[in-house]
Formats: structure tokens, sequence, C-alpha cells
């Protein structure tokens, strides 16, 4: 078999088994809900509150721009794991041998990668036809304005994030949990510049030339715009209080089209700096922690050692304290293997954090340095649920006595004591002001996250669910203050509209979601 038809067989499985598994489900739901968003103005383009008429070509590019932002960050979850798959099914070492060279196997990732995006979007694309029919201010239907944005704008972007997944995969220290947080701020940091510095050469979401090409229409019908351009969430209903007006669609002259084309040599470029940096799952390169779950023969330093033995050591007293200790000791110990090989350097970050949660302003605090501390610990809890099958305990601890109804609640317990380690000197600081119901949101995102985690943890078998969805939800949030998204009550207005109490008994359905999920691992085993 040549090295062309490995690649391409490879793709097709790529394609198939991701298609299959939670995340790309979640996903897709949060994609249809995302079109659902648009359509009932939920997320929507708002220029001093004037917007457009719903014709083929504003629905198209509200889609598209809130796709691209969407699949950007979420999607990004969903296909970095395509290399690292290989690695732990020992497919990479077969591949290893075949004489396919190394940039042939990171293109056909990256092309597997974009197939799958491109899936997603489709779906939005699709979706956007579907509200074109049901929307009836403008009923003429513009094949080309309606489906150019998703062609020309969200497709460029979804190449380069295909290779983007690529080159953290390829990197190992970005490879695991550590990239995924790093991405979110790379992420945020490619949207923001660009349009900050006005270069569009380098804004990947391409919203300046759309915002002054909907401002010029919009000059022409009112001459009170004072400027103004957000994609925004929430409240969409009231925009049309100042007024409509005609937006016929973005003008693709040649300039524009090279800007966009040039993004599929950015994601070549990054394919090309992956395959140099990738190691041809070369296991002597590997850490010793990947070297103990693939069970290879390939001696450890010293140091790896004594982590490993030590490690081992936390896991024999877990398992027995599951059946013979008290519920206190195995939170404890369910709480030890939450902060279990953590360098000092997370732990300085937080103490600085926790300081200026105890320093900083009360506002500031709520509307950065709070999220921000609940941000930071997301790869600890991101672990729950998955650590059984992470260190091949689960039959061992599966065939334990009330592993569901001491087990579990002591692993749930000790997600909400790790939220009150970083977060309790703010929460102490809130109940001597007196401020109840912020104390009320904050107890109840401690309650929240790690109950998703939980969830998320014994149903996917996978961390990446659970950091995929925690950040979005914490980027439009907390950090953002949409009302429906904020977990912990940061905002006046989430807390008015009852928010914490919606979040805690979403956090009590997915508890018992949890325990359902844990059920049939247990009659599975």
């Amino acid at each position: 078999m040549t090295a062309t038809a490995v690649v391409w067989h490879m793709m097709r499985a790529d394609i198939r088994e991701r298609t299959r598994r939670y995340s790309f489900l979640m996903t897709m739901l949060g994609a249809l809900y995302l079109a659902y968003a648009v359509y009932s103005d939920q997320i929507f383009i708002d220029l001093d509150n004037h917007r457009g008429v719903y014709n083929s070509a504003w629905l198209g590019m509200t889609l598209a721009m809130a796709t691209t932002m969407f699949v950007s960050l979420v999607g990004f979850f969903v296909i970095k794991n395509t290399i690292q798959r290989d690695r732990q099914t020992r497919v990479g070492e077969v591949l290893a041998t075949t004489p396919m060279r190394k940039i042939d196997y990171i293109l056909g990732k990256v092309l597997s990668n974009f197939a799958v995006l491109m899936i997603i979007v489709g779906v939005q694309a699709a979706a956007a036809l579907l509200m074109q029919i049901l929307k009836t201010e403008d009923r003429q239907f513009d094949a080309f304005a309606l489906f150019s944005p998703f062609v020309l704008l969200t497709m460029p972007a979804m190449a380069f994030l295909a290779a983007m997944a690529v080159l953290f995969e390829s990197i190992r220290w970005l490879r695991g949990g550590l990239g995924n947080v790093v991405y979110i701020f790379v992420w945020s940091a490619m949207l923001a510049y660009p349009i900050e510095a006005q270069v569009t050469s380098a804004d990947l979401s391409f919203m300046r030339p759309v915002q002054e090409s909907m401002e010029k229409s919009i000059r022409e019908h009112f001459t009170d715009y004072k400027g103004g351009f957000s994609l925004s969430a929430g409240g969409g209903k009231e925009l049309a209080k100042r007024g409509v007006f005609l937006w016929r669609g973005m003008q693709w002259n040649a300039e524009f089209i090279a800007y966009r084309a040039a993004w599929f040599g950015h994601a070549l470029v990054l394919a090309l700096l992956a395959s140099l940096l990738f190691d041809r799952f070369d296991i002597s390169r590997s850490s010793g922690f990947e070297r103990l779950k693939r069970g290879a023969e390939v001696p450890a330093s010293p140091k790896e050692q004594r982590r490993t033995t030590r490690l081992a050591r936390w896991l024999r007293s877990s398992g027995r304290l599951t059946f013979r200790s008290r519920f206190l000791q195995l939170t404890l110990a369910e709480f030890r293997l939450l902060v279990v090989g953590i360098p000092f350097w997370w732990h300085a970050v937080t103490l600085g954090l926790i300081i200026a949660s105890v320093a900083a302003p009360v506002d500031a605090v709520k509307q950065g340095i709070l999220p921000c501390l609940w941000l930071w610990p997301v790869l600890r809890w991101s672990g729950m649920g998955i650590r059984e099958k992470l260190y091949r305990t689960d039959q061992m601890l599966f065939s334990s006595p009330r592993i569901i109804s001491r087990q579990l609640p002591a692993m749930l317990l000790a997600g909400v004591l790790l939220a009150g380690a970083t977060g309790g000197c703010f929460a102490l600081r809130l109940a001597i002001a007196g401020d109840w119901p912020a104390l009320g949101g904050m107890a109840a995102g401690a309650l929240f996250i790690p109950s998703l985690a939980l969830a998320c943890g014994v149903w996917s078998g996978s961390s990446k669910t659970f950091e995929a969805l925690y950040t979005f939800l914490w980027y439009i949030g907390p950090m953002n203050h949409v009302p429906a998204c904020d977990y912990i009550g940061v905002s006046p207005t989430a807390i008015a509209a009852g928010m914490p109490a919606v979040f805690a008994v979403v956090a009590l359905l997915l508890i018992a979601v949890a325990v359902a999920g844990r059920r049939r691992q247990v009659a599975i085993l």
C-alpha cells in the first residue's frame, strides 16, 4: 500500500471515529443552539441599536461570524486528539514502520480535522437557509449572499484551526491539558489584537471589513448613527428601536479574497512546522507518564520513577479507603488525587490570585479575578470521572462496595473543596460585607463546576469535553456577562435573573447524570 493510500485510509478512519464521540455530538448540539440563538435574536450584530433587514446577506453573515467565533474556540477541543489517539492505541507505532513521511501524516491529520470542522459549518449553512425561509422580513433568496460568508469567511478560519490543533499536538508540552488552556488565550489574542490594531491581513474573524461595509450602508439610511459595532449576546429583541436598514452583503473584491485565501497558506505553514516538530511516535522522546500509560519498556529517570511510585502508592491508598475508611478520609484522598503532581509555579500563581481577591476592590474581583481563579484549576477538575480509566484502576475500583454511594460523592465533594480552597477567601470577604446574593452565586458555581466535570468525565471518558464546555461557558458567561451563562453570578443582571438558583438546580441534575453514568459503568464491568 502506498503512502497516499495509507493517509487516505487514516483520514477516513479519523473522521468516522471522531464523529461518533460524545464531544462531537455535544459540539453539534451547541452549533444547533447557536443557530437557534441567532434566529431568536439572542445572538446578533448590533450597530448602535440598529440592525439590518433579515435578508440573505444579513442572516448569512451573522450566523457565519457567530459560527467562526464558536467553532474556532470549541472546535479546537473536539479535533485536538487525533495524534494522541494514535499514541494511545499504538496505531502510531505501526504507522511509524511504514514509508509514509512525516509531512504526509501531518497533512492527513490536518485534512481530517478540516473535514470534521466543515461538517459543523455545513450544518450551520443549512440552518442559515432554514432561517431565510422562516424569517418573514425578506423572502427574496440570494444564494451567493447567504452562503459566501461561510465559504470566504468561515472556511479559511477552519483550515487554520485544523492546522493549529495538529501543531499543538506536535509540541509535547502543549499536547495535553496545558495546551488547551494556552489556546484559550491564543484564541482571544487572535480575535482581539487584529481588530484593535486594524490589521486586516491578520484578522481571523474578518470583523473589521464587515463592520466597515455595514457602517457604509447604515449611514445611507440613518444620519444619526454615531458608530459602534459588536457581535453580542442577549437583548437582541430590542435592536430595532432605533431603526432597520438594508444591507446587501459584502463586496468581495480581489483584495478581500486574497486576505481570506492567505489563511490556507498560513495553515500550510503551520502543518510544515508541525511536521518538523513531530516525533514520529519515538517513545524515547515521550514523558515518563506517557510511557507508563503505554506500558513501554523504556527506562525512566530516577525522578520519574519516584513520581510514579508516589502516584501508585496514593492510588492504592484511595482504593483501600473506598471500602474500609470513613467518608471524610475518602474525600481527603480524592482531594489529594486532584492536586497530585502540581508544580510549584501553579501554587505561586494560585496564591497570587487569592491575594488579589482579598486586596483588590470587590467589583474588580467579580469582573476578572474570581473568574480567573476558577479557570486556573480547570485541568484539576477535568480529571474527575476519568481517573479510573486513565490509570486502569476501574476494574479494581468498580468492584468495591459502595462505589456509587460513597466514592462518587467523595469525588464530588473534593471538587467542591478545590473551588472553596481557591475562592474561599473572597467568599469570606463577601460574607463579612453581607453581600449574600453574590455569596449565593459563588456557592452555586462551586457546586456547578465539579458537577459538570464529573458528569462529562463519567459519560465521555475524556477530559476534553469538560474543558471545551467549561471554557466556552467561562468566556461568554463570567467574562462577557451573558446572564444565561454566568454560573458564578458575577454580574448583577445574572443575580437579578435568579441564575444562581438555576445553576444550583442544573448542578443537581448533573450529579444525577453522573450517578446514572457510573451505574452504567459498573453494570458493564
